[in-house]
């Protein structure tokens, strides 16, 4: 009897502790904590690439530049955005176990689909993995480490951040400067030119047309004004001119300039083009450079609008 129930104990004790350490005990993980440990301050050069489209972005000193498919200083956004996804790289879950790669198509880690990724510091490549698609509520996405099965879940959602487009990394700034540092606005245009100067805090325009009289009028109000005078301050290309392109620039002509003067002394001077068969797209360079850079045609548009659309409250006030 006191063996049966020495027996007894034994078996409730062995089910005690079948219900009771799965819940204080660590679970076993079948997965990375990370998809690769990345130390984001060694970093200094990553390669993107998905389908035909790659770049190369690499650390030259303090700053980040893109150097394939082109030689670009990068948008710090995006360098910031960058290395902010290679620090969080954690895993949540195992996904799919991937035998023979027979879930790539699912979750886009097949070699037209994926994201391929290499992180060097240095000489040394860090990491090399492959990104998928985002999570359904999107919250995370899929990847796996390049030559390996398993697919994991990632805790965040980083192809966003990781574009293999050049464009998207392209530091765009044409022309940054602060509007309260202007003085005047040239315009020379086919058709006259366009001065905007400043009076304190008052701007007044004078046109002066390549033929006929022309006027000065107060421009303060006027949303033809402000805008220009935000575009130019402000001046940002779309992407770098195609090699097709830049040789038709090659050849191309100036069509129209402007000038910003600032009050510290310096004058930044800029020629706009445009190229037969390019509707969506203008061209504009710094005087006295080789460079050229694409822009939407809308910015163009507000070059060459009608003088009178200077004037404050659209023709009101003019003098002869």
């Amino acid at each position: 009897m006191r063996n049966k129930n020495r027996w007894l104990l034994g078996l409730l004790a062995v089910l005690v502790l079948s219900i009771v350490l799965p819940r204080v005990l660590p679970r076993h993980r079948d997965y990375p904590e990370r998809l690769g440990d990345v130390d984001t301050t060694a970093v200094t050069k990553v390669v993107l690439a998905r389908g035909a489209d790659s770049v190369q972005v690499e650390k030259a000193g303090a700053a980040w530049r893109l150097t394939a498919p082109v030689a670009w200083a990068a948008d710090p956004r995006m360098v910031e955005g960058l290395l902010a996804a290679l620090g969080d790289l954690r895993v949540t879950a195992l996904a799919n176990a991937n035998r023979k790669l027979e879930a790539d198509a699912r979750y886009e880690l097949g070699d037209a689909q994926a994201t391929r990724l290499k992180v060097y510091a240095g000489a040394r490549l860090a990491l090399e993995a492959r990104l998928g698609r985002a999570s359904q509520d999107y919250s995370g996405s899929f990847a796996r480490l390049e030559g390996k099965e398993p697919i994991y879940r990632l805790a965040r959602e980083v192809g966003s951040r990781l574009p293999a487009n050049r464009s998207r990394w392209l530091d765009k700034v044409v022309c940054k400067v602060d509007a309260d540092s202007l003085n005047a606005i040239e315009l020379q245009r086919a058709d006259g030119v366009l001065l905007f100067s400043r009076a304190d805090s008052a701007w007044s325009v004078r046109w002066s047309p390549a033929r006929g009289a022309g006027w000065t009028a107060d421009a303060g109000d006027a949303p033809a004004f402000a805008g220009l005078r935000s575009t130019l301050c402000n001046l940002r290309m779309s992407d770098l001119p195609t090699p097709a392109q830049a040789a038709a620039l090659a050849l191309a002509e100036p069509q129209l300039s402007h000038a910003l003067s600032l009050k510290d002394g310096r004058r930044l001077q800029f020629q706009w083009t445009r190229l037969e068969g390019e509707r969506d797209l203008a061209f504009v360079r710094r005087e006295g450079e080789a460079a050229w850079f694409a822009v939407y045609a809308g910015l163009v548009d507000r070059l060459e609008g009608k003088p009178g659309d200077f004037r404050a409250g659209g023709g009101a006030g003019a003098r002869p």
